[in-house]
């Protein structure tokens, strides 16, 4: 502020509009300025955004085939174990079919040696 050597109290008219003049100078680029950087961080901040919506599709793409091959192999691993089980289940059928004609051919075997044995003992051991 201004101060008159005749006058102990400053000059209001002129102080304040030399206060106006250059402090509204000042202050309007000073908010230019301010305007400036928000506007550059909204463009920053927009590519970022673009960006990671860009990844963000990406990534789901990816997901989203992920989770076809992930089913597809869950579904050929259920027709693995499907194709086991149906494999192992023959394998005891054919096992227990397999003991069975054991059996079977192990008692003919003793019928057949007791026959054998016992025609042999009425015809007295001679060859016919």
């Amino acid at each position: 502020m201004y101060v008159n050597s005749t006058n102990p109290r400053p000059s209001v008219d002129t102080s304040l509009a030399e206060l106006c003049r250059t402090g509204s100078t000042c202050f309007l680029q000073d908010a230019e300025e301010h305007v400036e950087a928000v506007n550059a961080k909204c463009a920053s901040l927009e590519k970022t955004k673009q960006r990671l919506q860009n990844e963000v599709r990406q990534l789901t793409e990816k997901l989203a085939r992920v989770n076809e091959n992930l089913a597809r192999k869950i579904a050929s691993c259920s027709k693995f174990y499907q194709t086991i089980a149906e494999t192992e289940a023959t394998y005891l059928k054919m096992l227990e079919s397999s003991q069975t004609l054991l059996s079977v051919l192990k008692r003919e075997a003793g019928n057949l040696t007791k026959a054998t044995a016992s025609d042999q003992k009425s015809s007295g051991g001679r060859d016919s």
